[in-house]
């Protein structure tokens, strides 16, 4: 290679430099910028909300001998057995899937 090609692709990229960082000094656009009002108060807290109806599960019994037993302790919901009982063990699924997840791959915000 000579020198003079050399040297214009380095001028090259040495102006593709400055023209990148002169453009990201610029402003964002007024539409990128979200306005104060539609943010929520530093102070908001989330509420759970259980829909009505569907049990809630409210607790679970370890077996001292057999790890793996495990029963759980459901609130009542207001629609038939065979609803419940489908919601229940959609419930313990969610549940034990849960437990499945290594805590690694897990994202939890405190």
């Amino acid at each position: 290679m000579n020198y003079f090609h050399v040297s214009s692709i380095r001028r090259a990229l040495v102006g593709f430099l400055v023209v990148a960082l002169i453009l990201q000094s610029c402003p964002a656009p007024l539409w990128a910028q979200v306005p104060a009002k539609t943010l929520p108060a530093v102070n908001f807290s989330a509420s759970i909300h259980i829909p009505d109806g569907l049990p809630a599960l409210k607790g679970l019994i370890l077996n001292r001998k057999d790890p793996f037993q495990l029963a759980f302790i459901l609130g009542n919901g207001a629609k038939s057995d065979e609803e419940n009982m489908e919601a229940s063990r959609r419930l313990a699924g969610y549940f034990l899937a849960s437990l499945a997840v290594p805590e690694k791959d897990t994202w939890v915000t405190h």
